[in-house]
């Protein structure tokens, strides 16, 4: 099978112009007047050697609009992996062109921004709770460089302090505050008796948080443990050998249970030597044993605001508000 790399190589295999070839894939070969028997030749030919046109070549040539972008990070948490195949379920229904790009987690995002621009595309979703205030501010400044793209932020970390008043009016997302839900989680577990709060950091602290916890009257304990679970777990595991009424948070309900798992490897208890609290709501969670206690994240209704950006019937800011799931991980202590 012959490889062409270009329209010219094809049509010089069949003795044609490029423009006679262009116009008989591109279906416009009866009003340029080209007969029928040449344009049976050169589909027949195409399809054989499994020849299309240059999908870049025509969007170069701005004869390709997309409808939408979804830009995805190098890591993306559970329920945005969801959110990502429903949304892309969504596209192909509405039978809509898209893209799906790289969200990279710096400075270079060049080649995506050029390629947004190259295909024409009328809307972008970007998923955007990996990003930083500072790579924000980079992108705030792209979307005021092409007004004419409407961009929507997924998960939005609403405690950055980028309000909707510093975005251009292009602009759309859905979002909650990790902070205030933070101090939600503290009261909560508060609530139940627990004097001692260990989290992983970094997380979603500031000096109002602390001032909740003094309040509240709950120590919160952060351990440095980098990317390893085991490493927390062994510091847990200390800390627990010389105090009581102590709860546990990892804002991930499958490393919640995984770190069940680890807990019991050295010999530890949850709920029975300490307590628990995770943070997601995923419905995986409810399926193990004991069921997690979690902070749960609406996000069947941060889809359905997606859903409506992209099907054009909405926008905006849209804040929405965690609630915990009760369960068996975080019990009364006495």
């Amino acid at each position: 099978m012959k490889d062409f790399a270009t329209m010219e190589e094809f049509a010089s295999e069949l003795g044609l112009s490029r423009s006679t070839v262009s116009y008989i894939l591109n279906g416009q070969w009866k009003s340029r007047h080209i007969s029928e028997k040449t344009a049976a030749k050169v589909m027949d030919y195409a399809r054989k050697v499994n020849f299309t046109p240059s999908l870049f070549g025509r969007a170069l040539k701005g004869k390709i609009c997309t409808d939408a972008a979804i830009l995805i990070p190098p890591r993306m948490y559970e329920h945005h992996r969801n959110t990502f195949f429903s949304l892309l379920t969504k596209l192909e229904q509405q039978k809509l062109s898209y893209l799906v790009l790289p969200l990279h987690s710096r400075e270079d995002n060049r080649l995506t921004i050029r390629q947004l621009q190259t295909f024409r595309v009328s809307k972008v979703i970007i998923f955007a709770a990996t990003l930083s205030p500072d790579e924000l501010c980079r992108w705030e400044k792209n979307m005021r460089n092409m007004p004419e793209i409407n961009w929507f932020f997924y998960d939005h970390r609403l405690e950055h302090g980028l309000n909707r008043d510093f975005f251009p009016v292009n602009v759309s997302a859905v979002g909650f505050d990790r902070v205030s839900a933070f101090k939600m989680l503290i009261r909560h577990t508060a609530s139940k008796g627990y004097r001692k709060l260990c989290y992983r950091a970094p997380f979603y602290t500031d000096e109002e948080t602390m001032t909740v916890a003094r309040q509240e009257n709950i120590e919160l304990i952060s351990i440095e443990s980098g990317d390893s679970l085991e490493k927390f777990a062994g510091h847990v595991q200390n800390i627990l050998t010389v105090q009581s009424g102590t709860a546990v948070c990892i804002p991930d309900d499958l490393q919640s249970i995984r770190l069940i798992k680890l807990f019991r490897e050295r010999n530890l208890n949850i709920p029975d030597d300490a307590g628990m609290i995770s943070w997601d709501g995923l419905p995986v969670s409810n399926y193990f044993s004991p069921v997690l206690e979690t902070l749960e994240i609406p996000h069947d209704e941060m889809y359905c605001a997606a859903d409506r950006f992209l099907t054009g019937n909405g926008g905006g800011f849209v804040e929405v508000t965690p609630k915990i799931r009760r369960g068996e991980t975080l019990p009364l202590r006495r």
